[in-house]
């Protein structure tokens, strides 16, 4: 057989790995020399040697084939955010309005753009309205341990403290970390000044938002663990970390009348705050991080049996609109009929439970393919009825629910591009962003898909609490460093970074006494490999809400990290559902 490229290059790629394995075991064993070394000696043995290697290569061209339904099944079944988009992402703020209020969840900003279907972001979580202008900060002319924030209140308006004011640190990527880390870490006392009176803060603190379940910015799956919403989150838009939230105890913290209206809070720190670059917008309040996702009505489908795929579409008027999810499936003729006429997601494994019922089987599977030219993901559906044979002689209508974002158009948004007016009661406030758009991210669909696959089914034989696999679960999750190869180098000096990790069982007590096991880790790494210590802060704060949320039923995880470069430690509050520990 010729040695060529193509067809035959698996044949000889495993002709040469049989080659090389009979030379280490003829070394091993030269007794047998006779039988396999010397090459056509015995035409049976090459037969043999050839055939397994013919069919191996077979075998493998045959499983590279069906690899992407294979590796695509396990993904929908067990980390279905592999599959799906990172759309862009981005801060909104805001306007103050005339009274304490809430801006729902999921509200939406919209920009429209002409030839172009509209550009919609949705807030990702509810915001707490406050009815005040931030005027600046500064630090203390005569202590610069401490942070001076200057309030205005709206005229004709009544506050009676802080609690749950949100504080987003600004877009200067170096002075954001660190007063991230000031805040955060270093607080130790606060209050305010009004009429000229000084007021303290009983119990004041500084809490992270968007780490707790509820917060994210993502939607995740239900069949995903949560934990791992973090660390995605935390690589492809750190901005939407930056968020603190200021609480205390006093339950009246300012008086009715606020002379002049304004008001200044200040922070005192166990550090110096000396030569921070603060300006007026270092600190915004009444910001919300925002996602372009938004939910649309798929172009109908026609399922006539003959088929066992069909292609989703979102819109043909707009075929830059993205699939991001499918939403929902119904049926047309089913719903007119009284009949069970919603579609399942086969990996719900609903279908089981409506056949235990003696119902109808209804279930969709989903695929995907991406177009070698344009790089555009493709959605395909394969539907599965149980009453199959009752519907050979007529189509079955179905409408598709979709999650939808705009693509690339999402990141093209100028700063202040963004704005949506939005009734409050009987007032109206203005959202607009306040920083550009993050970039969209494409799903994985190339060989990288297959081998993360691999690793993730591997690390379920380890655990994260080896600095090995927590560096792989980082890099998994790490989507813009298959993109951008300084976001790749910047993840590898973080995770080389990373220098030791400990960890052993320990014991805490609940409010009545009651002992809890639970585990404590200590990660040791270098500040110089993270860029700064308010960098590196903000890493630890993710870890540590990660490893919470991946403790056990009725456990904590109590997580710190050392800093190699100054041997300071961090730590952060230890918690076991709703019950702080001792």
């Amino acid at each position: 057989m010729s040695r060529k490229t193509g067809a035959n290059s698996p044949y000889w790629d495993n002709h040469d790995a049989l080659q090389a394995e009979i030379h280490e075991f003829s070394k091993k064993h030269p007794q047998l020399m006779q039988f396999i070394n010397e090459q056509g000696h015995d035409p049976d043995v090459d037969r043999l040697l050839e055939g397994l290697s013919w069919h191996a290569g077979l075998l493998q061209a045959r499983l590279k084939k069906d690899f992407p339904e294979l590796v695509q099944n396990f993904q929908q079944q067990l980390w279905p955010g592999y599959l799906r988009p990172v759309p862009a992402m981005t801060i909104l703020q805001a306007s103050p309005v005339s009274a304490l209020s809430v801006l729902a969840a999921e509200t939406e900003a919209t920009c429209r753009i002409e030839n172009s279907a509209p550009v919609i972001f949705r807030t990702c979580r509810p915001l707490t309205l406050f009815p005040l202008y931030l005027e600046g900060c500064r630090t203390a002319a005569d202590d610069d341990h401490s942070l001076v924030i200057s309030f205005t209140v709206k005229p004709g308006t009544t506050l009676n403290n802080l609690n749950g004011l949100e504080f987003y640190l600004g877009n200067d990527a170096h002075l954001s970390r660190y007063l991230y880390f000031l805040l955060g870490n270093c607080t130790r006392s606060a209050f305010v000044t009004v009429n000229g009176v000084e007021i303290p803060l009983e119990n004041a603190r500084l809490h992270p938002v968007g780490m707790s379940k509820g917060e994210g910015m993502l939607p995740w799956p239900q069949n995903a663990n949560p934990a791992h919403r973090l660390i995605q989150e935390y690589f492809c838009f750190p901005e939407g970390m930056l968020f603190l939230a200021l609480n205390h105890d006093n339950h009246v913290l300012l008086p009715r009348h606020v002379h002049g209206n304004s008001f200044s809070l200040t922070l005192r720190f166990s550090r110096s705050a000396a030569g921070l670059r603060l300006q007026k917008d270092t600190l915004r309040i009444n910001c919300v991080p925002a996602i372009n996702l938004f939910r649309l009505d798929g172009e109908p489908l026609t399922i006539s049996g003959c088929k066992t795929q069909y292609p989703l579409k979102a819109s043909y008027m707009h075929p830059e609109v993205e699939i991001f999810a499918v939403d929902k499936i119904e049926s047309y003729e089913r719903e007119l009929h009284g009949e069970e006429y919603e579609y399942k997601p086969f990996t719900h494994f609903e279908h089981k439970r409506q056949s235990a019922k003696g119902q109808k089987q209804l279930c969709y599977h989903l695929r995907l393919t991406q177009n070698r030219t344009t790089h555009q993901i493709r959605h395909w559906v394969s539907v599965f009825r149980s009453d199959e044979t009752l519907w050979l002689s007529r189509p079955e209508k179905l409408s598709v629910g979709l999650w939808c974002c705009n693509g690339d158009m999402a990141a093209k948004l100028a700063l202040g591009q963004l704005q949506q007016t939005v009734s409050l009661a009987n007032e109206v406030t203005i959202l607009k962003n306040i920083c550009r758009p993050s970039l969209r991210l494409p799903p994985l669909m190339d060989e990288t898909q297959f081998w993360f696959t691999l690793s993730r089914l591997a690390r379920n034989y380890q655990s994260l609490l080896k600095p090995g696999s927590l560096s792989q679960l980082l890099i998994n999750y790490h989507f813009p460093a298959l993109f951008n190869r300084r976001s790749e180098k910047t993840v590898q000096r973080m995770l080389e970074g990373i220098e030791t990790m400990e960890t052993h069982p320990c014991i805490r007590f609940l409010a009545a006494d009651l002992p809890v096991r639970g585990v404590k880790t200590t990660l040791t790494a270098n500040q110089h490999a993270f860029g700064s210590e308010g960098e590196l802060f903000l890493f630890g704060t993710v870890l540590a809400h990660f490893f919470a949320q991946c403790a056990p039923l009725n456990t904590f995880h109590l997580f710190s990290l050392l800093n190699s470069t100054n041997q300071e430690r961090y730590s952060w509050p230890v918690t076991i559902g709703q019950h702080s520990l001792k």
